[in-house]
């Protein structure tokens, strides 16, 4: 495999990385895992922030159907041919936390209508003939979840890449510097003064997508079903009550290789 394989391969599965031929960097990216920060960034460094933002609220959209659709985009890079040399930089996440909000993802998603032949519907058809083959959705909890991805895969040419494992063979040829989520503002701020970018504002440097603000409630567990309520306005159970002996074991089976090829401490 080489460079353009590699593009080409993240393209066709929703991790089109982020790149601009005036921007020093090449960015690879993650859905629940800043990804949504990581973008605002990125468009605020190129100067179309307020741009993207004026086309539609959510910076994805903007991402997906104008930027990523540019003719020739990322020919010049995937080919070898562009002019200065872009250090490619990867944002990631703790596995068990992002493990929770890919959860939250899934199950709300699964409630609602969904998107005919998108990926995640095709999690959202195997979901509900595993746990409801003769009835309609009544939700699932955190356990189920890594059920599910447990027996399927969490490859994400297997599953929704916001329940997908974060790392992909495909970055191996790319050789990102990685960005942990939990230093996130620490490392932009050190990236822009070591490229000479741009000073970002905070408001650029945060998230409307956050759960966090939700997850207040302590007495939930790895068993319970959230409704559709709770899991669009909260509470949301707090991230450690979720984790037991039995759904630590399973995210450690089907994140092994985020904890391994990042470098995160696994839980036993």
């Amino acid at each position: 495999m080489n460079r353009k394989i590699a593009i080409d391969f993240l393209r066709k599965n929703y991790r089109t990385p982020l790149y601009h031929q005036n921007f020093p960097l090449l960015l690879l990216w993650s859905p629940k895992a800043g990804c949504t920060t990581f973008a605002r960034w990125f468009f605020f460094q190129i100067g179309l922030l307020e741009k993207a933002l004026a086309y539609h609220p959510s910076i994805h959209v903007y991402k997906g159907a104008v930027h990523f659709k540019q003719k020739n985009y990322l020919d010049s890079y995937s080919s070898g041919f562009t002019i200065n040399k872009k250090t490619t930089y990867k944002l990631i996440r703790d596995p068990y936390k992002r493990a929770v909000s890919s959860y939250f993802t899934i199950a709300n998603y699964c409630y609602s209508n969904g998107l005919p032949n998108s990926p995640m519907n095709k999690d959202k058809d195997r979901i509900l003939s595993m746990y409801y083959p003769h009835s309609s959705y009544k939700g699932i909890s955190f356990k189920q979840f890594l059920y599910y991805l447990s027996k399927v895969g969490s490859d994400y040419t297997i599953v929704d890449g916001h329940i997908a494992k974060q790392y992909c063979l495909e970055e191996e040829y790319l050789d990102p510097k990685l960005i942990r989520l939990e230093n996130f503002n620490q490392v932009i701020k050190r990236l822009e003064e070591k490229y000479k970018l741009l000073s970002s504002p905070d408001h650029v440097l945060t998230s409307p997508h956050s759960f966090k603000t939700k997850m207040t409630q302590t007495e939930f567990n790895s068993n319970t079903i959230l409704t559709p309520e709770q899991l669009i306005h909260g509470p949301l159970p707090n991230a450690e009550c979720l984790f037991d002996e039995e759904t630590i074991q399973l995210c450690n089976h089907v994140y092994h290789d985020d904890f391994v090829k990042y470098k995160y401490p696994q839980k036993t």
